[in-house]
Order: C-alpha cells, then sequence, then structure tokens
C-alpha cells in the first residue's frame, strides 16, 4: 500500500511483483528490425508491479495483439523497472511497494543486488515508470545458471538481513541491508533506460556468505522464511534443507530431505497447515509436502484448497476464466488441460464436476488427476486406485519434514 497510486482501491487490494530474469527476446525482432541478427534480445524487461486482484490480473488492459505491436494496451501490469532487465530472485522490504531484487544484466557490473522502491503507478498498461528509486548494492555481482533450464536463485528477508541464493556460486549470500552508504550516482543520468527520481549506488555494505555447520549445498535456489526457519532447495540435487536462523548470526542445520523433483526451484510455506510447497521447472508441476497425519482422510480434509468452491466472477458476473478469454486476442495459445484445473477454481467439487472430466467420466475425483506435459502442452489421465496407492507410497515419506517444522 502506498499514496500516490492511479489504480483504483489499490490501496485496499495492496501489490505484489513478479520478475523473470528473460531479456525478452519474443519481442527483439519486431523492436529490433534488421540488427536483431546482431543483438538477440532487447533487455526490456525488470520487475513487475500488479494490483493484488485475480479480476484484473492478466485481464484488464489485455487485448494483446502478439503480431501488431502497433496495438498494445501493455497488459495489467501497473508499474515496470527497465533497469534491470535480467533480475531474478525478489522479495518485499515489507512497507510500501519496495522490493530486493538481484540482477544479473548489463548494470551487475556495479553490483547486482538492487532495492527499487516504486512511489506512484502508472496505473494498468500504462509505460510511464520513473516514479521509482533505485539503488545498486556495490561489490555484490552475482552471475546467472543455466543448465535444463535457467536456475532462479530467490530471495528472502529475516531481520536486516537478505538472504540471497546464488546458484551460479553455489551458496547462500547474506547482505546486511542496514549497512552501507548513498555514494552518488550509478552512472550518468543520460544513460538511464528511464527517468527515475533516483539511481544510485550503495558501498560499503557488508554482504557474506552463510555459514551453517552440516550444510551441504550444490545449486541452491528457493528460499522461504517461516517461524524463524529458513527452507532452501538445491537445484542440482532436488534437496530441501531446513535452518534455524537466529539475529545473532548463529544459524544452526536442522535436517533435510529429498524430494523426487528434477529441478526443483520456488518454495513456499502456507502458513494455515505448514505444508511446504514447490516447484518442480523440468515436469513443470506445483508438489506440495504433506504433514504427518494420523490417517490420509486427515492431510485431505484439512487441504488448503477446501471442499466447496465456487469459480470467481468479476462486477459483471463474469467467470474469470471466462474474462481471461474475452480479453486476450491469442488465447488460442493456452493448450491442454491445465488451464481448467488452475482458472477456474482450485477446490473440491468443481474439479470432479468441471475442470477434470477425464476422471470424472471414469468415476473418479480431481485428486486422481494426473497432469503430464510435452512439448509445452499439458495432457490429463485419470489414475486408477493400485497408481494412486503407488504415488501415496512415494510421497508419504516426504511427510517427515513436518519434523523439521515441528522441531
Amino acid at each position: 500500500e502506498f499514496k500516490g497510486q492511479k489504480v483504483h482501491n489499490l490501496s485496499k487490494t495492496g501489490t505484489f511483483a513478479t520478475t523473470g530474469g528473460s531479456c525478452n527476446d519474443y519481442t527483439a525482432s519486431a523492436f529490433m528490425g534488421e540488427y536483431f541478427t546482431q543483438r538477440t534480445c532487447s533487455d526490456f524487461m525488470g520487475p513487475s508491479l500488479w494490483a493484488n486482484n485475480l479480476k484484473t490480473f492478466a485481464i484488464q488492459n489485455n487485448n494483446f495483439f502478439p503480431d501488431n505491436l502497433k496495438e498494445k494496451p501493455y497488459g495489467s501490469h501497473i508499474d515496470m523497472v527497465h533497469q534491470e532487465p535480467f533480475s531474478m530472485g525478489i522479495t518485499w522490504e515489507g512497507r510500501e511497494a519496495g522490493f530486493w531484487s538481484w540482477d544479473a544484466g548489463p548494470d551487475s557490473k556495479y553490483g547486482s543486488i538492487v532495492y527499487t522502491n516504486i512511489t506512484r503507478t502508472h496505473g494498468y498498461g500504462g509505460h510511464e515508470h520513473s516514479y521509482a528509486y533505485l539503488y545498486r548494492y556495490e561489490n555484490t555481482t552475482m552471475y546467472k545458471k543455466t543448465g535444463r533450464n535457467l536456475v532462479p536463485g530467490h530471495m528472502a528477508r529475516f531481520d536486516r538481513y537478505l538472504f540471497v541464493a546464488n546458484p551460479a556460486g553455489g551458496v547462500i549470500n547474506v547482505l546486511d541491508t542496514d549497512s552501507g552508504t548513498v555514494a552518488g550516482d550509478v552512472k550518468h543520468r543520460d544513460e538511464w533506460r528511464e527517468k527515475y527520481a533516483a539511481y544510485s549506488k550503495i558501498s560499503g555494505a557488508r554482504f557474506t556468505e552463510l555459514s551453517v555447520a552440516g550444510l551441504e549445498l550444490k545449486s541452491p535456489s528457493g528460499l522461504v522464511i517461516s517461524d524463524s526457519k529458513l527452507f532452501v532447495s538445491d537445484s542440482d540435487t532436488g534437496k530441501i534443507h531446513a535452518i534455524r536462523l537466529d539475529t545473532s548470526g548463529n544459524h544452526t542445520y536442522i535436517g533435510s530431505i529429498q524430494t523426487p523433483a528434477s529441478q526443483i526451484a520456488g518454495l513456499e510455506v502456507d502458513q494455515k497447515t505448514q505444508r511446504i510447497w514447490f516447484v518442480d521447472a523440468v515436469w513443470h508441476t506445483l508438489n506440495v509436502v504433506e504433514p504427518l497425519c494420523q490417517s490420509r482422510d486427515d492431510c485431505e480434509s484439512e487441504s488448503p484448497w477446501g471442499q466447496e468452491c465456487a469459480p470467481d466472477t468479476d462486477e459483471n458476473g463474469k467467470t474469470v476464466w471466462q474474462a481471461h478469454l474475452d480479453s486476450s486476442g491469442n488465447h488460442e495459445n493456452w493448450q491442454g488441460c491445465a488451464r481448467y484445473y488452475y482458472y477456474v477454481c482450485p477446490g473440491g467439487n468443481s474439479h470432479q464436476n468441471s475442470k477434470l472430466p477425464v476422471c470424472h467420466e471414469q468415476g473418479g475425483t480431481w485428486r486422481d488427476a494426473l497432469v503430464s506435459w510435452v512439448d509445452g502442452k499439458s495432457t490429463c489421465r485419470c489414475m486408477s486406485s493400485e497408481s494412486s496407492r503407488i504415488v501415496a507410497s512415494v510421497w508419504l515419506p516426504l511427510g517427515a519434514l513436518s519434523v523439521l517444522a515441528l522441531h
């Protein structure tokens, strides 16, 4: 929440930010014409700010024409920072629209970690991005890591310390956000991509590596902090590690578990049920670590999705899913069954009756559906009761992580 916003009721709904680590090569050929062969991307993107409202996200101002860049309403973002085109992890400062990120783009030679505070938005789909203060931290240079996919390095804030997953370095870096002093502009203002309120460098900040006895990391990627515990995923090993944090710096290693992920990335902890969610970047799946329960039914009944669910609607009574279709000129690109799983309503009977009919027709429920991806397209099939039991036997040991959470 912050003053000066142009988006209606933004102070009530709040905002969230994303960053893609992309040089935006999708539109590079159209923007650069004959120069595209010399430079294959436009370095155009960067951290983006959105209204925290699913009724406008990717709907408002989203009449997108991918083959005609003269007809582009810029989508539903409400602000963007082009000075960080290759930015990776991102986390909220905890006040206003202030965000931390790290950048592996052209300006990273001045330092990769950037604090950005956006004081005013341009509204849905604008392009005036000057109402932002950027502070780039010297001597924090980091490099991106690629393999089968780009390996993201997430960030998390704990007290005055910013934890940064450094996949290429194989370590977790720690920035003391209370250290350092402003030391002038990062570079001459004529070289800024946009006329920001400030683009300053921070010198003398304390930037170290996390050292915890017993912790072994190869390529840390996902980071999340819950109840003074840091959970980190390792892209190379598929493990999730748990570390108890201490404001004095005396951190202790709790333990680890092995997941079946091919390339584990982002993590999140559901504060209501203490489940840990993680993404697999190779198999395009969202996975959950179940806490230990007295029975499988207990785990399911406490699911954060709930048992009853109805599709969300906009102010005209239209479902959000239909609003997405109506506002997208390229919706024919949305192929496969996963769109029905995610865009209608995540929970309960609607899965069984409308979102995953392949299982309903075979007498199953939405829990029996298995989504697989081939060449970027999703297909669904319904697992038999026998295969369901096999999957359950594979996933049940992951519940051991609840021991770490309790610890």
